[in-house]
C-alpha cells in the first residue's frame, strides 16, 4: 500500500542531504547556530505539496506520489531547493555558515538533477519541475503559487557578466506554465494564468491569462471574458509589419476582427477604424495615416498590435515599424495642435 504522504520518506533524504553535501564539522557548527530540526520539518510540510502538485498534474506518473519520490530526478531538484532555501533565508545573520551551506546544498541538488536553481530564488507552494534537466532559475527570480517548468527553461537576466545588483531576474504570478527551452530574461513581469509556448524568448511583461507563442513574432492570444459570441478558432496571423506608412498584416480571415494599437501598458491608445485599403485572402492593408486614429496618450516604450473579434483578442508584440510610425504621427499631431493654438492665438 502506497503512502499517500510520505513525510518520513521525504525527511530521511533531506537528512541525507545535509549528510552527503557537508562535512561532519560543518553538520554541527550548522546546528549550534540554526534549529535544524524545525527546519527539515518545515521543508518537508512544503515538499510534501509539491510532491501531490507534481503527481496530479503530471498524466505520466498516474497520481502516484511514489513514482514521483523515488524515481524524479526533477523533484529531487525541488527538494534540495526548498531545504536549501531555507538555509539561505535562516542563515542570513549567520554569514559564512548560513550562505555557504545553502550553496552546498544548492550545488548537491544540482549535481544530482541537472536542474540549478539559486537558494535565493522565492517560489511558492506546489511548485512542478517536470523534464527539467537543464532548468536555470536565477537568485532574484520570484515565481508564485501552482508554477509548472519544463526542461531546459532559463528564467536569468539580460546580461552575461558584471550584471549590476538588485532585481535582474524574472518575476511570475499564480499558475503559470513553461514550456521546454523557453527563456523569460531580464526583470519583467508574467501575470498569472500565462501559458509560455516551448522556446519562446521573452524581455517584456506580459499581462495575465494570455498564451504566448511564437509565428514568426511573438503574439498573445486571449479568449474575450463575458463576450456574448460564442468563441471561434483564434485566427492564424504570420506576422504584422509597417511598411510606407501601411500596417502590413499576413494571416487568415482577418477582415473578421477590428485592429487597435496598444501602448507599452497595453492600454490601447488608438482604434483603427477605417476601412482596409486592400483585403485578399491572407493580405490586410490598412494605410495608418490615412484611417481616422484618435491618439488618446503619448505614452513612450514600443507600440502593439491588437486584432480583437470573434471572442478572440490576438495581440502581436512590437510589430516591426509600428513603433517609429506611432510616434511619428503622434509628433505630427502635437504639431498640428501647436499650430492650431498659434493660430487661434494669433486670430485674437
Amino acid at each position: 500500500m502506497v503512502e499517500a504522504c510520505p513525510e518520513h520518506q521525504i525527511r530521511s533524504y533531506l537528512e541525507s542531504v545535509l549528510h552527503t553535501a557537508l562535512s561532519h564539522d560543518e553538520r554541527v557548527q550548522l546546528r549550534t547556530v540554526l534549529p535544524i530540526d524545525h527546519l527539515l520539518q518545515s521543508v518537508t510540510c512544503q515538499s510534501v505539496e509539491d510532491l501531490l502538485a507534481f503527481s496530479y498534474r503530471d498524466p505520466a506518473v498516474h497520481g502516484r506520489p511514489d513514482l514521483v519520490l523515488y524515481n524524479s530526478s526533477s523533484f529531487i531538484a525541488v527538494l534540495t531547493y526548498r531545504l536549501a532555501n531555507l538555509l539561505w533565508r535562516e542563515g542570513e545573520g549567520h554569514g559564512y555558515t548560513g550562505k555557504c551551506t545553502a550553496l552546498k546544498v544548492s550545488g548537491h541538488g544540482k549535481l544530482h538533477s541537472g536542474v540549478d536553481v539559486h537558494p535565493g530564488a522565492t517560489i511558492g507552494a506546489r511548485f512542478v519541475l517536470d523534464h527539467a534537466f537543464g532548468t536555470v532559475i536565477g537568485e532574484t527570480c520570484q515565481i508564485g503559487k501552482d508554477a509548472y517548468i519544463l526542461g531546459g527553461v532559463t528564467l536569468g537576466s539580460y546580461g552575461i557578466a558584471n550584471n549590476p545588483a538588485g532585481k535582474r531576474h524574472p518575476t511570475l504570478g499564480n499558475n503559470v506554465q513553461i514550456g521546454s527551452f523557453a527563456r523569460v530574461l531580464g526583470p519583467v513581469t508574467i501575470g498569472d494564468n500565462v501559458f509560455v509556448s516551448p522556446s519562446s524568448v521573452i524581455t517584456t511583461d506580459v499581462p495575465s491569462d494570455t498564451r504566448v507563442t511564437i509565428v514568426n513574432q511573438v503574439q498573445l492570444e486571449k479568449t474575450v471574458s463575458g463576450s456574448s459570441q460564442t468563441p471561434s478558432i483564434c485566427p492564424k496571423v504570420n506576422g504584422a509589419f509597417v511598411k510606407n506608412s501601411r500596417l502590413i498584416v499576413i494571416g487568415e480571415e482577418l477582415h473578421h476582427f477590428n485592429a487597435y494599437i496598444l501602448d507599452c501598458n497595453y492600454e490601447t491608445i488608438a482604434e483603427i477604424n477605417g476601412m482596409p485599403e486592400k483585403v485578399e485572402s491572407n493580405h490586410y492593408e490598412l494605410r495608418l495615416e490615412r484611417a481616422p486614429i484618435k491618439l488618446r496618450s503619448s505614452v513612450p516604450g514600443v507600440f502593439h498590435l491588437q486584432l480583437s473579434g470573434r471572442g478572440h483578442t490576438l495581440t502581436l508584440l512590437a510589430p516591426p515599424g509600428l513603433t517609429e510610425l506611432v510616434q511619428h504621427l503622434i509628433c505630427n499631431s502635437n504639431c498640428a495642435q501647436a499650430e492650431e493654438v498659434k493660430s487661434h492665438e494669433f486670430s485674437h
